[in-house]
């Protein structure tokens, strides 16, 4: 393993992780001790790897996620999250709320500061929310 486990980011998007390849894979992840941001995206992952315990940000957009991992499975470190374009999305009740009460560290959820994000309602979009007058304050 030598230096992978000092890596802080990997990047295994559109690289199609299948069921033979999984254990692997997952036991890859669990020695990268340091490991703070982990892209996923379109991996064809049905379920989630043990994770790192320093994870900040987690991409797993556009997976095959049937159903949301238990909240202990999230590191607590986790501030970024995003299952965008997974089953588990449109199949869980209050998707937003579950994750954001089994998350509470979340800082951003599926592409959405969480400070915009309500549990009952689509993400405020920024660009239509000007295009139609909201005025950005200057800091």
């Amino acid at each position: 393993l030598g230096c992978a486990s000092t890596l802080l980011h990997l990047d295994v998007s559109f690289i199609e992780i299948s069921e033979g390849i999984y254990p692997t894979f997952s036991t890859f992840l669990e020695q990268l001790k340091a490991l703070l941001q982990l892209d996923a995206e379109s991996c064809s992952l049905s379920k989630l790897p043990a994770l790192p315990i320093e994870l900040t940000i987690l991409n797993l957009k556009d997976n095959e996620l049937e159903s949301l991992p238990q909240s202990s499975a999230f590191p607590p470190t986790l501030t970024s999250l995003d299952f965008r374009e997974n089953p588990c999305v449109d199949t869980t009740p209050h998707y937003k709320k579950t994750i954001l009460d089994s998350v509470p560290t979340l800082t951003t959820l599926d592409g959405f500061s969480t400070a915009v994000v309500s549990a009952d309602s689509n993400p405020v979009d920024l660009k239509e929310a000007v295009e139609n007058g909201l005025k950005l304050k200057d800091d």
